[in-house]
């Protein structure tokens, strides 16, 4: 096990009101971190994530935005700077697969909503971190990806095609 020392830092979470978010939101916040746990439409959630992260000691906040739209991941940085006074750690963990459908079976706009969470997401909130990273001289921008980067998922292409993308763009 790592002893991971983050007292003083200021983490972003995004996807972290459940699954492997929580996890990493909660991990973050056991090693010291004040913790954004973001969601976008799973308030109860990521209430539960803040409240089990606050019995076990640690400092968490709940924030809502939509990582598929630019302006909402500037409203959401801008929320999580006033609240802990920056950001240190940036975790891109938000995404979705979506439903399962073979090419010319599966439906464009759907194809696009995954592609703007899965990749463009970790963009927006990537680009939006970084100069309050560089300002403060130090920051961390940690994408999860998936084995289906590698490994073909058939039926879901738009999902092994953001996660590749989100390889690429790491």
């Amino acid at each position: 096990m790592i002893n991971l020392d983050l007292q003083g830092r200021r983490a972003l979470v995004t996807g972290g009101s459940g699954g492997l978010g929580r996890a990493i939101a909660e991990t973050l916040a056991a090693a010291g971190a004040q913790v954004a746990v973001h969601y976008r439409k799973g308030l109860d959630e990521a209430e539960t994530a803040v409240a089990a992260i606050q019995k076990q000691g640690g400092k968490a906040q709940a924030f809502q935005a939509d990582v598929a739209d630019p302006a909402a991941v500037e409203k959401l940085l801008q929320a999580v700077e006033g609240a802990f006074g920056g950001l240190d750690i940036l975790v891109n963990n938000a995404g979705m697969d979506g439903q399962r459908a073979s090419v010319g079976e599966d439906d464009p706009q759907a194809w696009e909503k995954i592609l703007a969470v899965d990749l463009m997401g970790p963009y927006y909130c990537a680009r939006a971190a970084i100069p309050r990273m560089e300002k403060a001289k130090r920051g961390v921008i940690i994408n999860i990806t998936s084995v289906h980067e590698f490994i073909p998922w058939e039926g879901y292409s738009a999902y092994t095609s953001a996660k590749a993308g989100l390889s690429m763009f790491t």
